[in-house]
C-alpha cells in the first residue's frame, strides 16, 4: 500500500465525502418529506441522517488535513472547486415517483445545487481570506 498525500486525501474527502454525501443526504431528506408511505419516510429519514454523518466525517478529514499541511491542502481544495463547479447531477430518474420516495431529475438537480452551494460556502471558511480562486 502506498501512502496518500494529505492534499489528495483532502480532495477525495471534499468531492466524494463532503459533496456527494451531502447530496445523497439532501436527496433522502427531500424525497422523505414528499413520500406518502410512513415506513419509507422513516427509512429515508434514517438514510439522510446517516449520509449527513458521512459528510460531517469528510469535513473533519478536510479540516484535519488543512491543520497538518495548509499550503498544499489549500491549493488542492482550490483546484477541487473547478471539479465541483463542472460536476453535473445524475439524471434519468423516472418522473412521478417522488411521492413513493423516488427522486426525479428535478429533485436530483435541486439537491445537487444545494449540496454544491453548501460545499462552496464551507470552503470559504477554510481558505485564507475566503479566497476560492487560485492565487495569480
Amino acid at each position: 500500500m502506498r501512502p496518500i498525500r494529505l492534499a489528495d486525501l483532502a480532495m477525495e474527502s471534499l468531492l466524494d465525502g463532503a459533496l456527494n454525501e451531502t447530496f445523497a443526504a439532501r436527496v433522502a431528506e427531500v424525497t422523505g418529506q414528499s413520500c406518502e408511505d410512513a415506513r419509507a419516510r422513516e427509512v429515508l429519514r434514517l438514510i439522510a441522517q446517516d449520509e449527513y454523518g458521512h459528510a460531517r466525517l469528510a469535513w473533519q478529514i478536510v479540516e484535519w488535513a488543512v491543520s497538518r499541511d495548509s499550503e498544499s491542502v489549500h491549493a488542492a481544495l482550490r483546484a477541487g472547486l473547478s471539479t465541483i463547479d463542472s460536476a453535473m447531477p445524475p439524471n434519468g430518474a423516472p418522473r412521478g415517483l417522488v411521492r413513493f420516495g423516488r427522486p426525479d431529475d428535478a429533485v436530483l438537480a435541486a439537491c445537487f445545487e444545494d449540496a454544491r452551494a453548501d460545499v462552496r460556502t464551507r470552503l470559504v471558511g477554510l481558505l485564507p481570506g475566503g479566497e476560492l480562486s487560485a492565487p495569480t
